[in-house]
């Protein structure tokens, strides 16, 4: 038994169709504009994606440290990633709890101060780094202004840089606290 649609009974179910295509289709492009959305404002805006380093790039070694002297005082954190040529880091969720940790303990501890000592590759050599002798001081100087956004005082963050054999560029960045020596003791004699 076929049953044939005519008339109204035809217009009515072409209606519901055409309304379900359309609702379909707003859908659809719903999804298609939302899910784009989201992922600019969660990981480029916010910058909460977990980040990873992108195909054919050396693995990050998670052993950055905050020293003091010969004892680690922080460890088992990864190695800020810059690009050749680079001053500035894109930090990663572990790198900023890193320096949040170095904030903490820096405020904890105002008798200490911390010398961040930036890295540089032999083919970056003579790269122009803006006001900067080197690339090495340039990345360091982008790790010190995170900091002196947290409240650090600048006074309290010294920059040093060094040339890395390491063509890979597995280490970037090395921290070191000091105590620093009180204006006047610097090798002066108190005898008569």
């Amino acid at each position: 038994m076929r049953v044939c649609l005519t008339g109204p009974e035809y217009q009515t179910v072409f209606s519901a169709m055409r309304k379900t295509y359309i609702l379909g289709l707003g859908i659809l492009s719903f999804l298609l504009f939302s899910i784009p959305a989201r992922y600019i404002y969660v990981c480029k805006i916010k910058n909460n994606c977990v980040q990873t380093n992108p195909v054919g790039k050396t693995d990050t070694i998670p052993s950055l440290g905050l020293m003091l002297g010969d004892t680690a005082l922080l460890g088992g954190y990864d190695h800020f990633y810059f690009e050749k040529d680079s001053i500035s880091s894109d930090l990663t969720l572990n790198n900023k709890r890193f320096l949040d940790k170095i904030v903490d303990y820096l405020n904890e501890n105002s008798d200490q101060n911390l010398t961040i000592t930036g890295l540089f590759r032999n083919s970056e050599y003579g790269v122009a780094s803006g006001i900067f002798e080197n690339l090495g001081l340039a990345r360091a100087n982008f790790i010190r202004n995170y900091l002196i956004q947290r409240q650090i005082d600048i006074d309290r963050v010294l920059l040093d840089h060094a040339q890395t054999t390491d063509d890979d560029f597995r280490e970037s960045l090395f921290f070191n606290l000091f105590i620093p020596q009180p204006e006047g003791d610097e090798g002066e004699s108190t005898d008569n």
